[in-house]
Protein backbone atom coordinates (compact mmCIF):
# COMPACT_ATOMS: atom_id res chain seq x y z
CA UNK A 1 0.00 0.00 0.00
CA UNK A 2 1.42 3.51 -1.05
CA UNK A 3 1.59 6.01 1.95
CA UNK A 4 0.72 9.21 0.80
CA UNK A 5 1.21 12.58 2.56
CA UNK A 6 -0.09 16.30 2.20
CA UNK A 7 2.03 18.50 0.29
CA UNK A 8 2.29 20.68 3.63
CA UNK A 9 3.82 18.06 5.89
CA UNK A 10 6.18 17.28 3.42
CA UNK A 11 7.18 20.78 2.72
CA UNK A 12 7.39 20.94 7.10
CA UNK A 13 9.68 18.30 7.07
CA UNK A 14 11.84 19.48 4.43
CA UNK A 15 12.35 22.85 6.14
CA UNK A 16 13.02 21.20 8.80
CA UNK A 17 15.73 19.08 7.56
CA UNK A 18 17.35 21.70 5.65
CA UNK A 19 17.37 24.28 9.23
CA UNK A 20 19.33 20.79 10.81
CA UNK A 21 21.63 20.64 7.97
CA UNK A 22 22.53 24.13 8.10
CA UNK A 23 22.48 24.33 12.02
CA UNK A 24 24.95 21.15 11.90
CA UNK A 25 27.50 23.19 9.37
CA UNK A 26 27.07 26.60 11.19
CA UNK A 27 28.24 24.53 14.07
CA UNK A 28 30.99 22.48 12.77
CA UNK A 29 32.57 25.86 11.22
CA UNK A 30 32.76 27.46 15.07
CA UNK A 31 33.64 24.74 16.59
CA UNK A 32 36.36 24.39 14.02
CA UNK A 33 37.02 28.18 14.29
CA UNK A 34 36.97 27.11 18.35
CA UNK A 35 39.76 24.43 18.08
CA UNK A 36 41.91 26.91 16.23
CA UNK A 37 42.23 29.54 18.25
CA UNK A 38 42.50 27.31 21.20
CA UNK A 39 45.29 25.10 19.61
CA UNK A 40 47.27 28.01 17.77
CA UNK A 41 50.76 26.53 18.36
CA UNK A 42 49.87 22.83 17.51
CA UNK A 43 48.08 23.69 14.03
CA UNK A 44 51.10 26.27 13.03
CA UNK A 45 53.16 23.54 13.77
CA UNK A 46 51.38 21.04 11.73
CA UNK A 47 50.97 23.75 8.87
CA UNK A 48 54.96 24.24 9.30
CA UNK A 49 55.69 20.34 8.90
CA UNK A 50 53.35 20.44 5.86
CA UNK A 51 55.04 22.80 4.18
CA UNK A 52 58.30 21.88 5.01
CA UNK A 53 57.64 18.34 3.50
CA UNK A 54 56.03 19.71 0.34
CA UNK A 55 59.30 21.97 -0.41
CA UNK A 56 61.59 19.10 -0.43
CA UNK A 57 59.18 17.28 -2.82
CA UNK A 58 59.24 20.14 -4.78
CA UNK A 59 63.04 20.76 -4.90
CA UNK A 60 63.08 16.37 -5.38
CA UNK A 61 61.14 16.53 -8.14
CA UNK A 62 62.93 19.11 -9.77
CA UNK A 63 66.29 17.63 -8.92
CA UNK A 64 65.11 14.60 -10.24
CA UNK A 65 63.73 16.24 -13.66
CA UNK A 66 67.01 17.90 -14.18
CA UNK A 67 68.42 14.54 -14.21
CA UNK A 68 66.63 12.99 -16.61
CA UNK A 69 66.85 15.54 -18.96
CA UNK A 70 70.48 16.22 -18.57
CA UNK A 71 70.64 12.36 -19.31
CA UNK A 72 69.13 12.61 -22.42
CA UNK A 73 70.81 12.12 -25.84
CA UNK A 74 70.01 15.73 -27.09
CA UNK A 75 71.18 17.64 -24.00
CA UNK A 76 74.51 17.45 -25.23
CA UNK A 77 73.79 19.64 -28.62
CA UNK A 78 71.19 22.04 -26.25
CA UNK A 79 74.01 22.99 -24.07
CA UNK A 80 76.20 23.59 -27.25
CA UNK A 81 73.79 25.40 -28.61
CA UNK A 82 73.37 27.79 -25.74
CA UNK A 83 76.79 28.01 -25.67
CA UNK A 84 76.84 30.85 -28.10
CA UNK A 85 75.36 33.88 -26.99
CA UNK A 86 74.64 35.44 -30.34
CA UNK A 87 72.82 31.85 -30.70
CA UNK A 88 70.37 32.51 -27.98
CA UNK A 89 69.71 35.93 -28.77
CA UNK A 90 68.72 34.89 -32.25
CA UNK A 91 66.50 32.08 -30.28
CA UNK A 92 64.50 34.39 -28.26
CA UNK A 93 64.30 37.03 -30.78
CA UNK A 94 62.53 34.32 -32.80
CA UNK A 95 60.82 33.00 -30.01
CA UNK A 96 59.27 36.99 -29.53
CA UNK A 97 58.23 37.33 -32.66
CA UNK A 98 56.57 34.09 -33.07
CA UNK A 99 54.62 35.25 -30.11
CA UNK A 100 53.65 38.38 -31.41
CA UNK A 101 52.54 36.66 -34.33
CA UNK A 102 50.49 34.33 -32.71
CA UNK A 103 49.08 37.20 -30.75
CA UNK A 104 48.20 39.07 -33.55
CA UNK A 105 46.37 36.39 -35.47
CA UNK A 106 44.52 35.48 -32.04
CA UNK A 107 43.13 39.19 -32.01
CA UNK A 108 42.07 38.84 -35.88
CA UNK A 109 40.24 35.60 -35.04
CA UNK A 110 38.64 37.74 -32.09
CA UNK A 111 37.92 40.86 -33.48
CA UNK A 112 34.32 40.80 -35.14
CA UNK A 113 34.75 42.00 -38.72
CA UNK A 114 33.62 45.87 -39.02
CA UNK A 115 31.47 45.18 -42.49
CA UNK A 116 29.01 42.37 -43.12
CA UNK A 117 30.92 39.30 -44.98
CA UNK A 118 29.15 39.49 -48.27
CA UNK A 119 29.20 35.91 -49.29
CA UNK A 120 28.32 34.46 -45.74
CA UNK A 121 24.90 32.76 -45.81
Amino acid sequence: MVRVTAPAVVSVRWRRRRLALAASVVIGLGASIVWSILNRPLLISWIDGAAQELGGAAWLSLATLAQNLSEQPWASELSRFGSSTGRLVLAGVVLILGYAAAMISLRRLMVQPGQPVLHAD
